[in-house]
């Protein structure tokens, strides 16, 4: 059976018609891959992983003769390193979870594969909502999960969905995954935040930024959970002031990590990541703040009608880059909410 795998993967190599292209998907991070002739590219919004950061979406579409896809999420690990033996095979568990509930398949079986750099391995399931009923347009068959771990500190998890597990669709995507070279900007490691709150408020700084914000509010609650994706981060903090029930929450990191060519670039990568629709965005200056107001949808409960505000307010000072954001959700209107968003930004003091 592993020589017939070795076979399959060497064929792959040395059939089917591709086309190399490089895929850039900022001015510092880019891939080089392989892509099956006449199919379509597509970027999309990054997928969110544990410990990964800078997440990149990449689909690749066959034509309708053949009807497959592959979607690639590539990103980089929190301290720009190759992951460990075991980090990876913590994040081979907390994705595959995932997968098996939709599998005929009870266990993911692994087979390892040759990468560009790296190490790869992939496993097929059989789609369970495919078995014994009527097959629909956006049906397939199989998907295929592919984990590739590279020596620079890249991660690559990619699904190809397709009616054939050995055919010659099947190599084409096996082949676009193992030619993936990826070329992410280095990472400059985060140091953990630090939160010190008293009768007077809280001081948000860590050991290396001279830079800290102080909060003047002594009813500031510091939030320890967390949901994964950019949650992860060292340098990431969550409070809520109990009083004028308003979420705080923001990262702190080295100034080498801001990979955005200005503010503009930078606030039109936080409008492509929301999940929900943003109404009313406003870009402003607000003292040494870079500010991005929008309200998000608030679903309307019986008679009552809510407005949920929030503000995106950057800093890039001394070598630090803070990533503020504030919310508030009442029945006020927005301007009034946005007032006191502005209002209480103004409040908070940044130290150096």
């Amino acid at each position: 059976m592993k020589n017939m795998l070795v076979g399959l993967f060497l064929f792959c190599l040395l059939s089917g018609s591709t086309y190399a292209e490089t895929v850039q998907f900022n001015e510092e991070n880019s891939i080089k891959i392989d892509i099956p002739a006449n199919w379509e590219t597509t970027q999309l919004r990054g997928t969110q992983l544990p410990e990964i950061v800078n997440t990149f979406d990449l689909k690749l579409t066959s034509p309708p003769d053949e009807k497959a896809t592959l979607t690639i999420t590539i990103g980089k690990s929190q301290t720009g390193k190759t992951l460990t033996k075991k980090q990876f095979e913590v994040l081979t568990k907390a994705i595959t979870t995932e997968y098996l509930r939709r599998a005929v398949e009870k266990k993911a079986v692994f087979t390892a594969f040759p990468i560009r750099g790296g190490q790869g391995k992939y496993s097929i399931f059989t789609d369970a909502s495919t078995v014994d009923k009527k097959r629909v347009t956006d049906d397939y068959k199989y998907f295929v999960l592919f984990l590739l771990n590279y020596d620079n500190g890249c991660f690559v998890y990619a699904t190809g969905f397709t009616d054939d597990s050995s055919g010659a669709v099947f190599q084409n995507i096996v082949k676009s995954v193992s030619s993936i070279e990826p070329s992410f900007a280095e990472i400059v490691p985060t140091p953990p935040v630090q939160i010190k709150t008293s009768k007077q408020g809280a001081i948000i700084g860590n050991a290396v930024s001279k830079v800290k914000l102080r909060i003047p509010s002594g009813n500031l609650k510091v939030m320890k959970e967390r949901i994964g994706g950019g949650q992860n981060s060292p340098g990431y903090f969550l409070l809520i002031d109990t009083k004028a029930n308003l979420n705080i929450s923001g990262w702190l990191e080295p100034a080498e990590n801001f990979k955005y060519g200005d503010v503009g670039e930078f606030w039109a990568a936080v409008q492509s990541a929301e999940i929900m629709e943003t109404l009313n965005p406003e870009l402003k200056k607000i003292g040494d703040w870079e500010v991005y107001m929008f309200d998000l949808p608030v679903p309307r409960v019986l008679s009552v009608t809510a407005h949920s505000a929030h503000i995106q307010a950057l800093l890039l000072q001394d070598n630090a880059w803070i990533n503020l954001h504030m919310s508030i959700t009442s029945e006020k209107s927005s301007t009034v909410l946005r007032n006191e968003l502005v209002d209480y930004l103004k409040t908070i003091q940044i130290l150096n």
